[in-house]
């Protein structure tokens, strides 16, 4: 049996689209999330987490399909055709396979501390603008096992978390922390001086997630010594995100 080139074509369209369907919901629910026009358990959970790779499968069987296809109506005339929603599910499924990677790298965390003997707190302005149901910002959090400690874990998984001891007297200090925190890409919320306190927030690029920070400065023996903490508004696991900040802001003020 022999199909028509303009059959084949149709169907090989359709399969592309399909295979292209997994990049569009991630765009769509991206600029959603960021722009507040869906709530993010929508936007990232469904239309990036979830949805994509459902899709993706799909598109795998489609794609085989488009061989066969192409192949009853003249593979010479259609192979690009053919293998372009292949290749295109191949690069989805990747970038899939390369996020659950990094997921199940990390403990399945959203805050880590440089100082959980003495966890800092965020001020009141800040605790409101996390608003309503975000992640709770406790003194000593458990993991979503409910068994393990937050502490434990990012002892093991953030050995980089610890506080940055500096020669400058508190003062001094202060100034450099703040220019730290802006050197990363952060937005100073709170600037308090005389408490040694500033807070700031990280927004992420694609989604607009935002994680707060807060540093504290006093003094210590000669010096200064520099205690973080970062915690997710949203989503049980951060993905190393939190870990990578604090060892960015560590590195930007001791260098």
């Amino acid at each position: 049996m022999k199909l028509s080139i303009t059959a084949a074509k149709t169907y090989l369209r359709i399969a592309l689209l399909i295979a292209v369907l997994p990049i569009i919901s991630i765009v769509v629910g991206a600029v959603a999330t960021k722009t507040g026009l869906l709530d993010w358990k929508l936007g990232f959970g469904l239309l990036t987490f979830r949805g994509p790779p459902m899709i993706a499968m799909l598109s795998v069987a489609t794609g085989v399909i488009g061989l066969v296809v192409a192949l009853m109506a003249g593979i010479k005339d259609l192979w690009l055709r053919a293998a372009a929603p292949l290749v295109v599910t191949l690069v989805v499924m990747g970038g899939f396979m390369g996020l659950r990677s990094v997921a199940t790298s990390v403990p399945p965390i959203h805050d880590v501390a440089t100082d959980w003997s003495e966890p800092l707190t965020f001020s009141d302005s800040v605790m409101a603008s996390r608003g309503a149901g975000t992640n709770p910002v406790l003194p000593d959090p458990l993991a979503p096992d409910r068994k393990s400690r937050v502490a434990n874990l990012n002892a093991k998984a953030c050995p980089e978390a610890k506080p940055a001891v500096l020669a400058e007297a508190p003062a001094a200090a202060h100034d450099k922390v703040k220019a730290a925190l802006v050197a990363v890409g952060l937005t100073i919320v709170t600037d308090e001086p005389a408490t040694g306190r500033i807070e700031a927030v990280a927004t992420s690029l694609l989604y607009g997630f935002k994680d707060d920070v807060v540093a504290r400065v006093r003094a210590k023996d000669a010096g200064t010594q520099v205690d973080f903490r970062s915690v997710s508004r949203v989503g049980m696991s951060d993905l190393g995100a939190n870990c990578k900040r604090i060892t960015a802001i560590r590195t930007a003020l001791l260098k």
